[in-house]
């Protein structure tokens, strides 16, 4: 009896709905362009990218420490990102030496 109660009563809430009187009203937020976000931060890598292929072009083989040796943590991660990606596009090579990276051109590009 009680169970048949408390179903009725829900049956009425959600028949009759009430305004509830502690309602709160959002104000919208403003949206993120992620791909204004996303653009801008490809812009970066490539400038990296190139960058980096330049030095390793030049000098056939860098230490990844003497790349980044007068960079700040954030430029020091977006070089990290940037020598993965020419590393994927195969454009250069990386061996890991102890707690060093080696980077190394690939000459034989396509």
């Amino acid at each position: 009896e009680e169970l048949l109660h408390v179903l009725e009563n829900m049956i009425n809430a959600l028949a009759n709905p009430r305004p509830r009187r502690n309602q709160l009203n959002l104000e919208s937020v403003e949206t993120f362009n992620f791909d204004e976000y996303l653009m801008k931060f490809e812009k970066i890598l490539q400038s990296y990218e190139d960058m980096i292929y330049d030095i390793v072009t030049a000098d056939k083989r860098v230490e990844f420490k003497n790349l980044t040796l007068k960079m700040n943590s954030t430029e020091v991660v977006r070089c990290f990102i940037a020598i993965l990606y020419l590393a994927m596009k195969r454009k250069i090579f990386l061996e890991q030496n102890g707690d060093e990276i080696l980077i190394s051109l690939n000459e034989k590009i396509d």
